[in-house]
């Protein structure tokens, strides 16, 4: 009856198996998961406990307690049921996983990492444990170990949305111009369901402004308002707009591209940083990429409304102007 999905009705039947064997801890164990899967996790806890005074060892009923007493927020404790189901089978890579998560949770980094290697060593294709990791990578600014663990979890989830959004993301925080487009498409077609959006978005929050430079900070930020955290929706059509704009501008100015990478990346920074009104370092990218390329003050003489106010109207800015016309 579990497995098919009416728990209560699987709840009275395990009642009437312990009337029957009071200490069965199978039925309690049984039990126990149903009423979590319900949502009564204290009443499950009681269960589990009730299972373990049967059974010490039972393994399972010290995770599943370690799950339910996560999910009402008590991480130590769970963490503390954890280690004890992990004495008990050492090798049990989903306590090994969740103690992880739980460890990142508590900003316990290092030691999070290490329990999902563990965990993968055991299991190496535990796409949630690559995923995790992924994500607490990615938190911390570790861009290149947060793509490959990615791409290692969607060789094993190829169709899973929300690992092809959080990839995507990672593309476009890295920069990447050549990536930005097939990254942005990604992105589109993932986030349509509202869970991955949802979840994309509390991963992008918690990286926020840790361990990112100050110009991957604010490329953070675009990607935060590309995706419209404060009303929690997404406007497709305003990103098959972004998409079209950029394929536009790379197709105009693509001599200028090829001849200097570097440069329209420091063009591309310097964009981000206006639109988050940090003039300084839009000032120096844009200054760097002229240096590189001189050809490119032509391009901000050709398109100054590209820009804020405030860049416009800076004599530096407008420096860069004069040496175009000279």
């Amino acid at each position: 009856l579990a497995e098919l999905g009416h728990k209560e009705a699987a709840i009275t039947c395990y009642d009437a198996a312990l009337e029957i064997k009071p200490n069965s801890h199978e039925a309690l164990y049984n039990k126990g998961v149903a009423l979590a899967e319900l949502g009564h996790k204290e009443a499950a806890i009681t269960c589990y406990d009730a299972a373990l005074e049967v059974k010490p060892d039972f393994h399972e009923a010290l995770y599943n307690k370690g799950n339910a007493l996560a999910e009402l927020g008590h991480k130590e404790a769970a963490i503390t049921c954890y280690d004890a189901a992990l004495e008990i089978k050492p090798d049990y890579h989903a306590a090994l996983n969740n103690k992880g998560n739980l460890l990142a949770e508590l900003g316990r980094k290092e030691e999070a990492i290490a329990y999902y290697g563990t965990a993968l060593t055991i299991k190496p294709d535990l796409h949630e444990a690559l995923a995790s990791r992924g994500n607490l990578y990615f938190a911390h600014g570790q861009l290149e170990e947060a793509l490959a663990d990615f791409g290692k979890a969607l060789k094993i989830q190829p169709d899973n949305q929300l690992l092809i959004a959080q990839k995507a993301m990672v593309l476009l925080q890295m920069g990447d111009e050549s990536q930005r487009v097939p990254a942005l498409k990604a992105m589109t077609t993932a986030i349509s369901d509202p869970k991955v959006l949802e979840q994309l978005q509390q991963n992008l929050q918690k990286a926020v402004g840790s361990g990112f430079s100050e110009l991957q900070q604010q490329l953070m930020r675009q990607n935060l308002e590309m995706l419209n955290l404060d009303s929690g929706s997404l406007s497709a059509e305003a990103m098959q707009t972004q998409i079209q704009e950029y394929q536009d501008f790379v197709q105009e100015h693509q001599a200028l591209i090829q001849k200097s990478p570097e440069a329209w990346s420091c063009i591309m920074n310097a964009a981000m940083c206006d639109a988050a009104s940090d003039l300084e370092s839009a000032i120096s990218q844009l200054q760097k990429a002229v240096e590189l390329v001189p050809e490119y003050r032509e391009l901000l003489e050709d398109d100054p409304d590209s820009w804020s106010d405030a860049i416009r109207n800076d004599p530096r800015f407008q420096a860069l102007l004069k040496d175009a016309e000279a």
